[in-house]
């Protein structure tokens, strides 16, 4: 069996739990350093994976960030090895092996692979714990040995306000495909389509490979839905209510999180799948230009 291994102080510290690992003094000093690094503000040159997404892109790709925001129980990990990054927002255990494997599967093999992982906090529901333990869990199973190069979840991401609720540290971070390492980050653009990819992964309950490398396209699938015009109601439904409905942490979402379930819910009663795909089933395709900006080709077989 592979454990995870992390150079510390020249030595090689074997790592056989995921409560061993918290209480490392190096995950703690890395932990520390990644915090204290200042925010990036990203607008351009970056494939941002929505809840539910995962991608692969190799250092030599004009992608210069692989970004996700928003992960309060969840988690963004990030596998990668001399030739590619991977990155995936995870946010229920039971999707972490499919993707671990799918992760894998998109590295080609060389060279040492390392993990950074950021995101979950220490909350009564107790929803990120699970997470980070499934995490640890399939990698270290993995026949590939990985060197941790962060791993900030649950104590180590978590703060408290002065009313005493839990408030994750990080919840946006982006890899930089130059330096090869995890930042905090602010995005000034999260799409494009991003309510369309949220209705895609509600109705497959299923992660999905968001860029095609080979084309160097996101490429959003057809699928079937229709309009559901009772959702209007939803639209202008208190913050309160749509976070007590909609948000495992709904005491510590990030700002955009009630605008973001607004366009959603408006994206979900008024559009159909003809309207977004046209009538012969073409997947909605966007390719990165010159300005590092993602652009419609068109509907495209």
């Amino acid at each position: 069996k592979q454990w995870y291994q992390r150079r510390v102080r020249g030595g090689e510290v074997q790592v056989s739990s995921l409560e061993q690992l918290q209480s490392l003094q190096w995950t703690r000093e890395a932990c520390a350093s990644f915090l204290a690094k200042p925010v990036e503000e990203i607008g351009t040159y970056c494939l941002y994976l929505a809840q539910g997404e995962y991608s692969a892109v190799s250092f030599d790709s004009p992608i210069l960030w692989l970004g996700s925001a928003g992960a309060t129980s969840c988690h963004i990990l990030v596998i990668f090895d001399e030739q590619k990054s991977c990155m995936a927002h995870i946010d229920h255990p039971s999707h972490v092996r499919s993707t671990v494997d799918s992760l894998e599967e998109q590295l080609s093999g060389g060279g040492q692979r390392h993990i950074c992982v950021v995101g979950g906090v220490l909350e009564p529901r107790n929803d990120s714990q699970p997470i980070s333990e499934m995490i640890f869990a399939i990698l270290s199973e993995s026949e590939h040995p990985y060197k941790v190069d962060l791993w900030c979840t649950l104590s180590h991401n978590t703060t408290q306000d002065r009313n005493g609720i839990s408030w994750p540290r990080v919840t946006d971070a982006a890899f930089d495909m130059l330096k090869r390492e995890l930042v905090p980050a602010q995005f000034h653009y999260r799409g494009p389509e991003l309510p369309l990819r949220s209705v895609f992964y509600q109705n497959n309950s299923t992660y999905s490979n968001l860029y095609h490398e080979e084309l160097a396209q996101i490429r959003i699938p057809y699928f079937e839905f229709s309009a559901s015009p009772d959702m209007m109601s939803a639209v202008n439904a208190p913050a309160e209510r749509i976070l007590r409905y909609c948000s495992t942490t709904p005491t510590c979402e990030p700002d955009f999180f009630v605008q973001d379930m607004r366009d959603i819910f408006l994206f979900r009663a008024t559009k159909c799948s003809k309207d977004v795909f046209g009538g012969n089933g073409e997947p909605v395709v966007y390719m990165l230009d010159e300005t590092g900006h993602w652009q419609m080709l068109s509907k495209v077989s």
